[in-house]
């Protein structure tokens, strides 16, 4: 990026102006020295590396992705911003980014447009090289990511060192695996509509992280994001941070496309990146466990499932009703049963403590225990042998699993 660098520069002292220089989608990339006025835009492009989203949307209203030639951008006060020249950047029709002159008392002159309408072309020559390489190195580190998550050890093995020695992941070290996975409405399938909005929003993701710390991956249904934690193996706190921005980022991406919502699951934290197929696979099942499990919320770890790690391991597509408790398959058939089942999930969940139960489900203490002693009497059990608890327990978490329980229209 010197050589971007080098035109930013030499136009801001060619015009005497601030000149900054943006990627397509407002990511900033180079920024010349202060020189004259300044703006809240300028201000949060520099120190956030990005354009304000509400500056964003104003910019794209006024037509600078479709421009072919310099425009005049009017001032904004509701958004902080100055008069400025947008000067958009392309090479073979193709848009690169833009091109900013701050122009604070409209006295920029014909042959300032021209020095800023040039050093757009000298740049986009620039970045289009460099997005040729960039889209090579990209099909190289898919290629390599989708052998690092291979059934086959030697395939893996060869894909982490592959992945180092070309410099397309930091070295060997602590590694985690998220999943992001679109929940999409009834009827919508996964197309190059989604795959593309996907593709984006774990751009934007990576954006902010360091360089060659992140990798990433669509596959059909969903996105992976490989992340090197350094010493966060023992602060899975940072690692919950990312998944909630991470959640936000495809949410924000997603809206208005036919997704109902997003989930993230995210594994646990494993010594080296050959071994990141591990997380991958506890992340994948984070993800399922939190669509069937709400109390989870939408960014789930594997280390938070609790014995939901076990049963997500069983071959869910092989188990039915038959496996559950008779009493609990009674409770589920039985007129206004979801209800009961409701309860009893709470009531097991805290351990049978009935304050803490009353407090959640906000029953009298007295509704508590009538609809326990239902429980007891369709599905033939005793609520205080440990025994029964624990299969009544269970096989909810298994309906749930297996989608018996909740009922369409239940709780």
């Amino acid at each position: 990026m010197s050589d971007i660098q080098s035109i930013t520069d030499s136009l801001a002292q060619l015009i005497h102006r601030p000149v900054n220089i943006d990627d397509a989608q407002l990511r900033l990339l180079t920024h010349s020295v202060q020189n004259g006025v300044i703006d809240n835009g300028r201000v949060a492009s520099i120190l956030r590396r990005r354009v304000p989203e509400k500056l964003i949307a104003w910019l794209h209203g006024l037509g600078i992705a479709e421009a072919t030639g310099p425009v005049h951008i009017p001032g904004n006060a509701e958004v902080g911003t100055f008069p400025r020249l947008c000067v958009p950047i392309r090479a073979h029709d193709i848009l690169l980014g833009y091109l900013w002159v701050i122009d604070a008392d409209g006295t920029l002159i014909q042959e300032d447009i021209d020095a800023a309408n040039a050093a757009a072309q000298a740049a986009g020559h620039i970045l289009y090289r460099e997005q040729l390489l960039v889209q090579l190195e990209r099909g190289r580190e898919r290629e390599l990511l989708r052998d690092l998550l291979s059934e086959q050890a030697e395939v893996r093995q060869y894909a982490a060192e592959e992945l180092v020695r070309a410099e397309l992941f930091v070295q060997p070290g602590a590694v985690a695996v998220l999943v992001g996975r679109p929940v999409l409405s009834g009827g919508r399938a996964w197309d190059e509509e989604l795959q593309s909005a996907v593709g984006v929003a774990l751009e934007q993701v990576r954006w902010s992280r360091p360089a060659r710390e992140s990798l990433q991956l669509v596959r059909t249904g969903h996105a992976v994001l490989v992340e090197a934690l350094g010493g966060a193996k023992h602060r899975p706190g940072e690692v919950l941070s990312l998944g909630h921005t991470f959640h936000a980022v495809l949410g924000q991406r997603l809206v208005g496309i036919g997704v109902e919502r997003v989930l993230v699951g995210i594994g646990d934290a494993q010594h080296s990146l050959v071994d990141a197929m591990k997380s991958y696979r506890q992340a994948q099942h984070a993800a399922a466990v939190a669509e069937i499990a709400p109390s989870l919320g939408p960014v789930a770890a594997w280390w938070q499932l609790g014995v939901y790690q076990m049963l997500s391991q069983f071959p869910l597509e092989r188990l039915t009703a038959d496996v559950l408790h008779p009493g609990l398959v009674r409770l589920l058939e039985h007129p206004g049963g979801q209800v009961l089942v409701e309860t009893l999930e709470r009531f097991l969940d805290n351990a049978g403590d009935a304050k803490a139960t009353v407090g959640d489900l906000s029953l009298h203490r007295a509704t508590l225990y009538y609809r326990l002693q239902r429980i007891q009497e369709i599905a033939e059990v005793d609520l205080w042998r440990g025994e029964d608890r624990l299969a009544l327990h269970l096989g909810l978490k298994l309906a749930r699993l297996t989608h018996l329980y909740p009922r369409p229209g239940g709780p």
